[in-house]
């Protein structure tokens, strides 16, 4: 089946394109060298250096594969990498057939159950309701009026 648009037509496309960010060469990398040691110790010495960065996966719609990746390289440059410090490597996967339609809802991993979740159990602290409103700014030596963290 031809997934091409035809010639003149506008329709915009779904296009997966994955973003790795990684620190610069030559900057410090802590959490690389971290993990860089914990390999070794764990007896994995054929790693010869890490860089820890991120990933990102985007859908993006796009006339074409090449017009994503300007729309998401322009992304990198003014958000998802820091242009001084980060390198970012753009990769397009071809056209996202399987992800959910623009602005529908998806679930977290785990978060759709068939069974309700069991009531907390007896002894178990209640579980904190989320504020809706400011915490109370705490005066200078009113121990009463600080909240427990």
């Amino acid at each position: 089946m031809n997934r091409e648009p035809a010639a003149g037509s506008a329709t915009p496309r779904r296009f997966r394109i994955e973003v790795v960010v990684v620190p610069r060469a030559g900057l410090l990398d802590p959490q690389g060298k971290a993990i860089e040691q914990a390999l070794a110790a764990l007896g994995h010495d054929c790693v010869e250096a890490v860089r820890h960065g991120k990933a990102m996966l985007l859908d993006v719609r796009a006339d074409s594969a090449e017009a994503a990746r300007a729309q998401v390289r322009a992304m990198c440059r003014k958000l998802l990498a820091n242009p001084v410090t980060e390198d970012f490597e753009i990769r397009v996967h071809g056209e996202a057939a399987g992800s959910p339609p623009a602005g529908s809802e998806t679930r977290a991993a785990g978060e759709a159950r068939s069974e309700p979740r069991p009531s907390a159990e007896a002894g178990a602290p209640p579980a904190r309701k989320a504020r809706s409103e400011p915490r109370p700014s705490a005066e200078a030596g009113d121990p009463a009026a600080r909240e427990a963290p």
